[in-house]
């Protein structure tokens, strides 16, 4: 799996955990840096595998898949962090 595709699961874990729980493809690009139509385009792609739930104007939402996704990308980053 890409590292694009591990961040922008990751993005959308940590959004739908934060109060203002807002994981349309808008707040998402914003945080990781990517224009509007680059998220959308890679929300497109994710459904397709699976990982996220799609609804055009819609918050994104992961599956149990793509949950399971971004809690080992989360697992993986604290394992990095530790070690150094």
């Amino acid at each position: 799996m890409s590292v694009a595709i591990e961040n922008f699961v990751k993005a959308i874990y940590k959004n739908g955990k934060r109060d203002n729980n807002d994981t349309k493809p808008g707040n998402i690009a914003k945080e990781l840096g990517i224009s509007n139509a680059a998220a959308t385009d890679m929300a497109k792609k994710l459904a397709t595998k699976d990982l996220i739930n799609y609804e055009k104007y819609q918050a994104l939402q992961l599956t149990d898949k793509g949950t399971k996704v971004a809690l080992n990308v989360i697992r993986k980053h604290r394992l990095w962090e530790a070690l150094l």
